[in-house]
């Protein structure tokens, strides 16, 4: 579905006419909705079609620098014209949205953390495997990664949508800064259990 891959792909989401929803719970169901789908993308209210540029500058969104410093795995914001819809909506149900049969939960998304540092040769099978997943494990659609790499001083930094992704070495690690894995992944049918064993493996030691 067409609608779902836009919101799984999206860093922004501009939720318009809210002119036509307010003092009943359709904004705040069209939000929760798309929080299910991707629940890191910022979400933005319109009316009219009219939205402050402020919401939709200085995103970032493709700032491989920025990544790694940015909370990566917290909940996308919500504008102040969507939370003032909330503020009168609650409690009025007027009726349900168009198309709610057409729902699909399989489109979701999660992160995993941990603190230390991963193993240069299984990063690069994980991520190989990533690449060409199982159909039986789900479909990626986008991945957002920083990560330690053992032995290495600098934060190393991945993201990815579909078959197109790029790696970049951000900064230094300082010191006193947590060494923290961080990967968001959204996606349909995503085999979480079996994401989690892969990443979890790349922090232990090689067998030889």
């Amino acid at each position: 579905n067409e609608a779902y891959q836009q919101i799984a792909y999206a860093d922004v989401v501009v939720l318009n006419r809210l002119d036509l929803v307010v003092g009943t719970d359709r904004a705040i169901r069209a939000k929760d909705r798309i929080r299910e789908i991707n629940k890191y993308a910022k979400i933005v209210g319109a009316e009219h079609g009219q939205v402050r540029v402020e919401e939709l500058a200085n995103i970032r969104a493709y700032d491989m620098a920025y990544f790694a410093d940015a909370g990566i795995d917290k909940a996308g914001d919500v504008s102040k014209e969507l939370e003032a819809v909330y503020s009168g909506s609650r409690g009025r149900d007027e009726d349900q949205c168009h198309g709610a049969n057409r729902r699909d939960d399989r489109v979701n998304a999660f992160a995993l953390a941990r603190e230390g540092e991963v193993i240069q040769r299984k990063l690069e099978d994980w991520m190989g495997l990533l690449g060409r997943l199982p159909p039986e494990h789900g479909t990626i659609y986008r991945i957002k990664a920083v990560f330690a790499v053992r032995g290495h001083p600098f934060k190393r930094v991945f993201h990815a949508i579909k078959d197109i992704d790029d790696e970049y070495e951000a900064g230094e690690w300082a010191e006193w800064e947590k060494r923290i894995c961080k990967f968001v992944f959204v996606g349909k049918s995503m085999d979480q259990a079996f994401l989690r064993r892969g990443f979890d493996d790349m922090f232990k030691e090689l067998q030889i």
